[in-house]
């Protein structure tokens, strides 16, 4: 999430925190000085917090007590930090890149040089460039320089995209008419170590509502499992014992209105079958 910004905003955050239930929060560019860190801990009820530099306060870190973070690395455009959860660790290194290509580059090398050993790693942020032409709507095209940069860390570093839900776009200059421009500007990387621990890491890409950046977050939920509709297989009309487990399941007595006892019945009639060879 970019900036926190007037009360609006603020309790716009503390809402998200509440209703995803989320145990590490990065806010870039707060537009607020370190001594504003405290406060904003405090009405997150986060209890924990750090910032990349106490001059440019890009980049704040806040995480609840069930979580450990230890720093390891940072600078004005990152911080990465092991991250330990459920005696499970991991490095996480949060982003906030520059709007010069050039400093762009000094960030890319120094994530390129980064050691995570077997760790998983995810690399996560506004990387304040897209990764393809299609990551682009309105405007003028987009600097080839920028994206080959970007990609070559990307390809280098052995990092994968995790995929997301929600809008493509995560950024807008919030023009009204053809001079509006969007943009995806904001990813979650992974390194392969990662994508094995958290095979089912999604990021969900919030409407932009109190800013010109969506906010982001990282879900890792075992997926939903519906049941299987019900499928009558002709073989099981060969088996042997068919005629028999139809008969028992049909001739059991079921009491209750009549179309509650065919329920009931067809309910038996397909738990046996599932007994069948297939």
């Amino acid at each position: 999430m970019r900036g926190t910004g007037p009360t609006t905003k603020l309790d716009y955050i503390k809402n998200e925190v509440k209703t995803s239930n989320i145990s590490l929060c990065a806010l870039l560019e707060p537009k607020h000085a370190g001594s504003h860190l405290l406060r904003t801990s405090l009405a997150l009820h986060i209890p924990n917090h750090i910032h990349c530099n106490p001059v440019n306060n890009h980049i704040w870190l806040l995480w609840n007590n069930d979580i450990d973070v230890n720093v390891v690395d940072h600078s004005d455009q990152y911080i990465t930090a092991k991250i330990t959860h459920n005696s499970k660790s991991f490095f996480l290194s949060t982003v906030y890149a520059n709007c010069d290509i050039n400093q762009r580059k000094l960030l890319w090398h120094d994530l390129s040089i980064f050691d995570p050993g077997s760790l998983p790693w995810l690399i996560g942020g506004d990387f304040n460039t897209i990764s393809k032409p299609s990551k682009k709507c309105g405007g003028r095209p987009y600097s080839n320089k920028s994206m080959d940069h970007f990609n070559s860390f990307i390809a280098s570093s052995g990092l994968l995209e995790v995929s997301y839900l929600g809008d493509q776009y995560t950024w807008c200059n919030n023009n009204a008419g053809p001079t509006r421009i969007w943009l995806r500007l904001d990813r979650l990387l992974t390194n392969l170590a990662g994508s094995l621990a958290f095979p089912n890491l999604k990021v969900v890409h919030r409407p932009i509502i109190l800013s010109d950046h969506c906010p982001i977050v990282a879900i890792n939920h075992e997926p939903t499992r519906f049941p299987r509709n019900f499928k009558f297989l002709r073989q099981w009309t060969q088996d042997e014992d068919f005629s028999n487990v139809m008969t028992r399941s049909w001739a059991l007595n079921s009491e209750g209105p009549p179309l509650v006892t065919l329920h009931k019945k067809l309910l038996r009639c397909k738990s046996a079958f599932s007994s069948l060879q297939k």
